[in-house]
């Protein structure tokens, strides 16, 4: 069975994924508002845009949902499946500090600066350290969280469940 890794240019590219997805849906949610309570009646709009002819605004809103609507299938076609795989493995990291820092980085899609607020904010220098040390510890959880992720996810993982082991017991009196 093949193993892909998992490096910061899949993270880079998961974490796009999901932005672009947020995108598309936020532009559906703002064609279905300015369509209204109306909405577009599909079956009765026949799309002729291409051929010279002019398009009316419910055939353009019509063309607009239809690509729309196509590229978040195709977003979520790569990153519901690779959201599991990403979860799976970062489980696998042993810090706990490594397993939050690179959660919320990549899989929440927080900025650094935000990492650190969340962490570190009600340490005592903090305020007056201006998010530096507090920044680069953070930075080096996620660089030293991706080299540990890169490793761990090469090898093979098969995910066990836990079972419950039920003895029979003979109640069986003399």
């Amino acid at each position: 069975m093949f193993y892909e890794t998992i490096n910061k240019e899949r993270l880079d590219r998961y974490l796009d994924a999901v932005r672009a997805l947020d995108e598309a849906l936020r532009k559906k949610h703002l064609i279905e508002a300015r369509i209204g309570s109306k909405g577009v009646d599909y079956s009765k709009t026949k799309i002729t845009h291409g051929n010279g002819k002019q398009t009316t605004e419910p055939e353009k809103f019509a063309i607009d949902l239809e690509r729309i609507n196509k590229e978040i299938d195709e977003l979520k076609a790569f990153t519901i499946p690779e959201h599991k795989i990403l979860v799976a493995q970062i489980s696998r990291l042993k810090k706990h500090a490594w397993r939050k820092a690179i959660t919320y980085r990549y899989i929440e899609g927080e900025k650094i600066s935000d990492i650190v607020q969340r962490e570190f904010y009600y340490e005592p220098d903090f305020q007056d350290e201006k998010n530096g040390k507090y920044k680069k510890r953070v930075e080096r959880w996620l660089s030293d969280a991706i080299d540990e992720l890169e490793k761990v996810s090469s090898k093979p993982f098969i995910k066990k469940e836990r079972q419950l082991v039920f003895e029979e017991v003979n109640n069986e009196s003399s």
